[in-house]
């Protein structure tokens, strides 16, 4: 069904704006307050060195003169922040 809009509020404040996005948060008092409010809606956990390094290979992009670049390795940074 339809999200509620404070539910759908919570989903732009951790940047969740469309399905299966991902976001690293900072786990404190008031962000676990909101992801048990959103829990039946998301998937949160701790993530493994692993999760991380594959997320990033696979997701990552950055912007080389106003164009959107998949992250691949790390040539495209060397080339455009230098050594």
């Amino acid at each position: 069904g339809k999200v509620p809009k404070n539910i759908y509020n919570l989903f732009l404040k951790f940047r969740l704006k469309e399905p299966n996005t991902g976001v690293f948060v900072k786990y404190d008092a008031v962000t676990r307050k909101h992801l048990h409010l959103i829990e039946p809606w998301v998937v949160y956990g701790k993530p493994s060195e692993s999760i991380v390094k594959d997320l990033i290979e696979r997701k990552s992009f950055g912007f080389v003169k106003g164009a959107k670049v998949p992250l691949s390795d790390n040539t495209i940074l060397e080339q455009e922040l230098g050594d």
